[in-house]
């Protein structure tokens, strides 16, 4: 049974409260992907994923992070899909329509079951006959993402209220095609919460075909619409670390995710998501930051030193470490305080870990007798399964022949959610 059917579990406690207040910082406009258009019962041009729009107080799909909609999912699995077609439900004293995705299960990452599955998308769409929502039904097949063939990684839950063949062996809720109401009466631009636009419970395979490669090559799944998320960004855009430390060389754009990930994801996912609840995830980021900094002014450079803890993680820990340098106007040679302007932050270079000792040769226009502060952050490979990047270390230092100086460990800000 999956944390659907077992609601009062902390963790998934804690990972709606996280959605939530997410969900709140998302922004309005919704930015949403091209695809082919059907016609609407009018005869107007409907199309699955509109032009941007402004949707105030409505609800937005949006994604949570990797580790969460693992957690919250009953099955995860890698399918090849077979078979799109259009059925009925009836329900609450209303026909329904339904689009029933038929896959073939190539491997189970969480659940098990047979080599064939189903998985069913609910449409907000009643009908007053069957016949009625028959004809609905054949409609939405038409508006399905371009995306959703070939291969793909699905999260799906056990079953849905409103849909009851979920009760059935095999049979699963996958999400729904979601319409605003409030501003579409006419149902004209209705969207797949379920696909990369949406909350992302549907991760296309990454080559063109939508089929495995050639053997030996490991399958990359899609984590990005190539047009943008409805909520305007993606969980992996936002991070805990300074403005500065992302535009220095730009944020990390994660687009893709292999296999191997996913399963390491989906068989820890225990482990990996009490590493996220607050205070965990801070004692879990310092101990990914450049420990023991030193610096130590050497002929006209200043070298600096660290060793690195690369603590277990989903992909393997530290990825780098970005390093900054600023003059402190002053002179003092301790860390910035309240108050005191300090030159500019410039950045200096991205430093790959070759061992667990590291250090780095500053000669960038060292000054006899400037102080410098210089600030070392850690970049992690899992951006986006913990959504943050490690915390940073400091160490200022004057520089006089000789000179020594040891730093810190700056414990992180986070959202304590």
């Amino acid at each position: 049974m999956g944390v659907s059917g077992r609601a009062g579990n902390w963790l998934a406690g804690v990972a709606l409260v996280v959605a939530v207040a997410v969900l709140g910082l998302a922004a309005c406009a919704a930015v949403m992907p091209g695809a082919a258009p059907g016609k609407a019962p009018g005869g107007k041009v409907v199309h699955a994923t509109p032009a941007p729009q402004y949707y105030p107080h409505t609800y937005i799909p949006y994604p949570s992070s990797l580790l969460i909609t693992t957690y919250i999912s009953d099955v995860v699995a890698h399918v090849k899909l077979k078979s799109a077609r259009g059925e009925v439900e009836h329900s609450a004293g209303s026909y329904w329509p339904v689009v029933s995705y038929e896959f073939e299960a190539i491997e189970y990452l969480k659940g098990s079951g047979e080599d064939t599955i189903w998985g069913l998308v609910f449409v907000e769409h009643p009908a007053q006959s069957e016949e009625a929502a028959r004809e609905l039904a054949a409609r939405y097949v038409q508006l399905i993402d371009p995306l959703h063939t070939g291969e793909a990684i699905v999260f799906m839950e056990e079953s849905y209220r409103h849909l009851p063949s979920t009760e059935r062996k095999d049979h699963y809720y996958l999400g729904a095609f979601y319409i605003d109401w409030s501003i579409d009466s006419e149902a004209t631009n209705p969207s797949e919460n379920y696909s990369l636009a949406g909350l992302r419970h549907w991760l296309p395979m990454t080559s063109s075909e939508g089929v495995s490669g050639a053997a030996g090559e490991e399958a990359q799944f899609m984590l990005r619409h190539p047009d943008g998320n409805s909520a305007g960004y993606y969980p992996e855009d936002i991070s805990n670390a300074p403005e500065e430390v992302l535009d220095a060389a730009g944020a990390p754009v994660i687009s893709v995710i292999g296999l191997s990930d996913l399963r390491y994801i989906a068989k820890n996912e225990r482990g990996l998501s009490e590493q996220t609840i607050y205070p965990a995830s801070v004692e879990r980021r310092v101990g990914m930051a450049a420990q023991n900094l030193t610096a130590e002014v050497v002929g006209d450079a200043i070298v600096l030193r660290w060793d690195v803890n690369a603590s277990p993680s989903a992909l393997g820990g530290v990825k780098g470490y970005r390093v900054f340098r600023q003059s402190s106007v002053e002179g003092n040679p301790d860390f910035p305080a309240s108050g005191r302007v300090e030159s500019e932050l410039v950045k200096l270079a991205d430093a790959t870990p070759a061992s667990s000792r590291m250090s780095y040769v500053d000669r960038a226009g060292v000054s006899a007798g400037a102080t410098y502060i210089y600030r070392v952050w850690t970049l992690e490979e899992d951006v986006y399964v913990f959504g943050e990047y490690g915390a940073e270390a400091r160490v200022a230092i004057a520089a006089a022949d000789g000179a020594t100086a040891a730093g810190a460990v700056v414990p992180p800000k986070v959202n304590s959610w």
